[in-house]
């Protein structure tokens, strides 16, 4: 059963959270065989969320500087992101996901999911670089 807190966060504080520092992101679900290339995971669906990216793009790396990709960056992106978009009763987000910034192009892939127990869950993720266009 959920607390009087609980139903505040979910009802009022995540909402007003999201619409001031979140984004837009493209979650996709991915799998990747033992010795394969990850691809869309097609028995789960795409989604489009918004979220709260707690990191600073290095500067002067990768596609910042005119290279076409980078494969990872030392600083350790976070995402917060709000559980209605993941219920229990359906499959969860796990390691090797991926969330695609709608604004920057830039893919994350998902290397930990923490659920904080309350309204949201977190995901340590590490920058794969942009797509090309």
């Amino acid at each position: 059963m959920t607390s009087p807190f609980d139903r505040l966060m979910a009802g009022i504080a995540e909402p007003a959270f999201d619409g001031v520092f979140g984004r837009a992101f493209l979650f996709t679900p991915m799998r990747k065989p033992p010795q394969g290339r990850a691809t869309p995971d097609a028995e789960r669906t795409p989604l489009e969320i918004v979220g709260i990216l707690d990191w600073e793009a290095p500067q002067g790396h990768g596609a910042d500087a005119g290279m076409s990709e980078i494969s990872a960056v030392s600083e350790q992106p976070v995402i917060s992101v709000d559980r209605k978009y993941f219920p229990d009763d359906q499959p969860q987000p796990r390691r090797g996901d991926r969330f695609t910034d709608l604004t920057s192009n830039r893919v994350f892939e998902i290397v930990q999911p923490r659920p904080d127990d309350i309204s949201r869950i977190e995901f340590d993720l590490v920058a794969l670089g942009r797509p090309q266009l």
